[in-house]
């Protein structure tokens, strides 16, 4: 569990694979819609708000906020959004090197094995 400021409140928040399996189950989504996280902006509050839920589950206490509230909440601190989405993705799929966190990998080609014995195996 990581604690994120929004509107100068600390708030605790918890991602992992089942916060994030149980979200998408309970939406009908698939992994593949998380794409839709840059689109749609009630499902991005929506996910937060389950790390949200989940974080103060995880500190033992109930959570004070119902969605509504947090979202107004988010409303009065214009960076707090974009904290959040960082700290999904970093939580999702956390950078292999701590000093990479919230920096966009860059694709890389690598060349395609077409030698023989590589081929054959197919």
């Amino acid at each position: 569990m990581k604690t994120i400021t929004i509107a100068n409140t600390s708030i605790p928040i918890k991602f992992g694979m089942y916060v994030l399996g149980t979200f998408l189950r309970e939406r009908k989504l698939k992994l593949s819609d998380l794409s839709l996280l840059g689109e749609d902006l009630l499902l991005a509050l929506e996910l937060a708000f389950t790390g949200v839920e989940h974080g103060y589950k995880a500190k033992g206490e109930k959570c004070p906020y119902t969605l509504q509230s947090f979202c107004d909440l988010v409303d009065t601190d214009m960076g707090g959004i974009t904290r959040i989405m960082e700290m999904i993705s970093n939580e999702i799929s956390p950078p292999e090197d701590e000093s990479q966190k919230n920096v966009v990998a860059k694709a890389e080609s690598l060349p395609l094995n077409t030698s023989n014995a590589f081929v054959s195996e197919f």
